[in-house]
């Protein structure tokens, strides 16, 4: 929001846009309240919904390239644990399972 002197970083959705339209005219902090005010960024913070207002994000928002399922991003960890395991393994570092909780990823073993 530029035009009051508060800029961040926000997800991009319909109500974005909207807002710069708004300030691309000069809009009033009457018209532009209802979209930025408390009771949209709780309906977003609360409720997820994205078109109620703004959406808040920080800098990684930028590196979020793709929205997996749950257990597409399980899989993807488990597969980057296992790779990374066995590269430690090639070094000649691997870890003794001392307890009977750990799982094994590859050749080395997690607690």
């Amino acid at each position: 929001m530029r035009s009051l002197q508060n800029t961040h970083r926000v997800l991009k959705s319909t109500v974005t846009e909207e807002l710069q339209k708004l300030e691309a005219r000069w809009a009033s902090l009457e018209e532009i309240l209802p979209i930025i005010g408390s009771d949209a960024s709780r309906r977003v913070a609360l409720e997820g919904d994205l078109d109620a207002g703004q959406a808040l994000a920080g800098e990684m928002v930028g590196l979020i390239h793709d929205i997996p399922t749950v257990k597409e991003l399980i899989d993807r960890i488990v597969g980057e644990a296992q790779v990374i395991a066995q590269r430690l393994y090639n070094l000649g570092i691997s870890y003794k399972k001392d307890d009977r909780n750990s799982q094994t990823v590859g050749d080395a073993y997690l607690s």
